[in-house]
């Protein structure tokens, strides 16, 4: 049975898609659908059963607000979360972008990249909210069902389910190689580097940044931590460029060749030492990147 039931409202505008002749069409296939307005219980949410697409946008906000509950992450850290649902909000209204590129090309061959801005939202088809909160969701599994929450503290188990629901925000539905061949804007921003990865954190802490009332990162109680969270959330997220892939991989081979000298939670011998920073920071790159 439903736990509460969210009486929020859809973003503003039709939600469209904009076809390779350049005309218009709702994107349906998703309004058709007899979307859920009521938000699961913990008992739903703790499943690989556990659907996004069953839900409204809006909802999926509170669904990403139970994944911090379940770790009592709010209360712990003293999170405003009022402040937090805004700054989710923000964070969902950042997926609705033009996913394709405008060329003009001006005498002598000099091409200039133009994104063309519209008074509609478009949802973009792979790099969209509902693959935001997937993200957030699996990651939380991997956590809590895959138990690899005995080996991190809350600072990182923060960053991780952060992490996951922003990395790919302000995603303009490109790659980073199509970036770096066309020699866009944020290839040069990013010099070549994860373009599109440091693009979204980029985008995820410049809210904090500019705007205060939004700013998650404050509540964090020194400096010091702060820059933990930061760091170990940009890990995350760095570490599901595609480039990057083998060098996870190759981290991870050499923990297991270095066999299980440690114990977990339960006294199993285990690869992994919750005392070694790299072990913590490898965990999390590998539950994100997956």
């Amino acid at each position: 049975p439903a736990a509460a039931v969210f009486n929020g409202t859809h973003p503003s505008g039709p939600i469209v898609r904009r076809k390779e002749s350049g005309q218009q069409e709702h994107y349906g296939w998703l309004r058709q659908l007899d979307l859920r307005l009521d938000v699961p219980d913990m008992d739903e949410i703790l499943s690989w059963d556990f659907d996004v697409l069953l839900f409204e946008e809006n909802v999926l906000v509170e669904v990403f607000l139970k994944l911090l509950d379940y770790y009592k992450l709010v209360e712990k850290f003293g999170m405003d979360r009022a402040m937090l649902k805004k700054y989710c909000l923000l964070v969902m209204n950042r997926h609705y972008k033009d996913c394709f590129y405008h060329t003009v090309v001006f005498g002598g061959g000099e091409e200039k990249e133009e994104r063309i801005e519209a008074d509609y939202q478009t949802l973009c088809e792979y790099h969209n909210w509902y693959h935001a909160v997937s993200c957030a969701h699996a990651s939380f599994l991997f956590l809590s069902l895959g138990e690899a929450d005995q080996y991190l503290s809350s600072e990182e188990i923060f960053a991780i389910i952060m992490g996951a629901l922003i990395h790919d925000m302000d995603h303009p539905g490109t790659n980073n190689d199509f970036e770096v061949k066309r020699n866009s804007t944020l290839a040069k921003q990013y010099a070549n580097d994860a373009v599109l990865e440091r693009q979204s954190i980029t985008a995820g802490l410049e809210i904090c940044k500019e705007q205060p009332e939004l700013d998650w990162l404050k509540f964090f109680q020194n400096e010091e931590t702060r820059d933990l969270v930061e760091t170990y959330l940009k890990e995350c997220i760095l570490a599901t460029d595609p480039a990057r892939h083998a060098c996870v991989i190759q981290d991870a081979l050499l923990i297991i060749e270095n066999g299980q000298k440690f114990q977990n939670d339960k006294n199993e011998p285990t690869y992994l030492d919750k005392n070694d920073p790299f072990h913590r920071t490898l965990i999390g790159r590998i539950i994100v990147h997956c």
